[in-house]
Order: structure tokens, then sequence, then C-alpha cells
């Protein structure tokens, strides 16, 4: 805890939250939280997921627009790779969690800069996916249950990857609407 008593600073801790009956294990870094002494905001959704949404929206909803795709899918993703956008991604404005080819992570000069970069990679991967199975697939290389040829993998090594990711689209998914109600 900070001086002033109203910011707390955690460098790593695990949790366990129930989403849609499954019980997923995340592993949080670099969190820091502002202690307003009221609890959660008028959202109903903790201080950082509405920090997140006031980052992030606009670039992924733009993002979302741009390739046929629902906003939500793509604020999943980036919520569940950049841990809700923690104090390491932020200072890299790096939504995604990306990295060079699993190692150090990538830094940008902006949010927008990094979308950019994820559109160029992955976006007619995921152009046009109806579902949230659909674009975790596509991530995945998949399409239609078939490795498709040229298409990158967006995650070799966490074999709980599209659970976990699902998992988070369903959590933007209850938590986006009282925050977009809140605007």
């Amino acid at each position: 805890m900070d001086a002033t008593g109203k910011q707390v600073r955690v460098n790593s801790y695990q949790r366990a939250v129930e989403i849609d009956g499954a019980t997923i294990t995340q592993n949080v870094r670099d969190y820091v939280q502002t202690r307003s002494g009221r609890g959660r905001s008028p959202t109903g959704n903790p201080a950082h997921v509405d920090a997140y949404f006031d980052r992030a929206y606009e670039p992924m909803r733009a993002l979302a627009d741009r390739l046929g795709t629902r906003v939500e899918f793509v604020l999943g993703l980036s919520s569940y790779e950049s841990g809700w956008l923690d104090t390491h991604n932020t200072g890299l404005n790096n939504p995604f969690g990306l990295t060079r080819a699993g190692g150090k992570n990538l830094r940008f000069d902006s949010i927008d800069a990094a979308v950019r970069y994820w559109e160029r990679l992955y976006g007619d991967q995921v152009r046009g996916a109806a579902t949230a199975e659909e674009f975790a697939d596509r991530l995945l290389g998949r399409r239609n249950g078939q490795q498709v040829a040229g298409w990158r993998v967006y995650n070799t090594v966490n074999p709980d990857w599209r659970a976990r990711m699902l998992a988070n689209i369903r959590s933007v998914e209850r938590r986006l609407p009282p925050w977009t109600q809140s605007r």
C-alpha cells in the first residue's frame, strides 16, 4: 500500500474465477488497484475492468468493425492476454500481450499501433467470425475443424488457452453492458 493508503500494488497472484459454471485459474501480474473507499464502481465491475474498458474499448470496437466480428471477442482476447491491461502491458501499450515468439513482450508507441500490428498478423484469420468459438478456432489456425495452411497459431504453449480465452469473452459479455450504459 502506498503512503496515502489509496493504492495497493501486488506483483503477482492467482485467482480462481467461476465463469459459466467452469472454474478457471487466472494469473495476474503487476496489479495496481486504487481504493476509493466505496468498493465497486457504479457499474458493479471491479475498478480494473472499468479502467480496461475506458482505455481499450474504442480501439477494439474500431478493429472489430473493420473485421466484421463482435467487439466482445476482441476485448475478451485482449483482456485475457494482457491481464486486463495490467501495469506491465499498459506501460508497453500492448493490449494483446504480444511477445517475440514467446520471449520478451513487445512494446508499441500506442494502443492504436499495437492494434494495427495485431490486425496485420491475425485480421484476415478472424474476419467475419460469428461466434466466440469460431473466433478462438481461427486464432488457433483452424477453420471448420481443419488446420489452414499459412494461418498463424496464436498460442502453442498453453493447452487450456482456448477454454480460458472463451471464458474471458463470456466475462466481457457480462461486464461490458453495465460499463457501456454508464457512459
